[in-house]
């Protein structure tokens, strides 16, 4: 396997994390059950837009470097 390649899945990977890890925290599986509501709910949506966002950058770069190799 290549450098971009293994770079490529490894993002693409964390940006799963994120966005299973918000879910998990806005349903309640990672924090406790006495933790502040609003606090569950602004954490859980920090973790999905930062999974959105890696998810979204990995495929622009990626769109990126296949334009420049043509």
């Amino acid at each position: 396997m290549d450098g971009p390649k293994i770079s490529k899945i490894l993002a693409l990977t964390v940006a799963a994390i994120m966005v299973i890890a918000g879910v998990a925290v806005l349903t309640g599986i990672f924090l406790p059950p006495a933790t502040p509501k609003p606090m569950r709910l602004m954490l859980g949506i920090v973790f999905l837009l930062m999974g959105v966002y890696r998810f979204m950058m990995t495929r622009l770069q990626a769109k990126q470097a296949e334009r420049r190799d043509e």
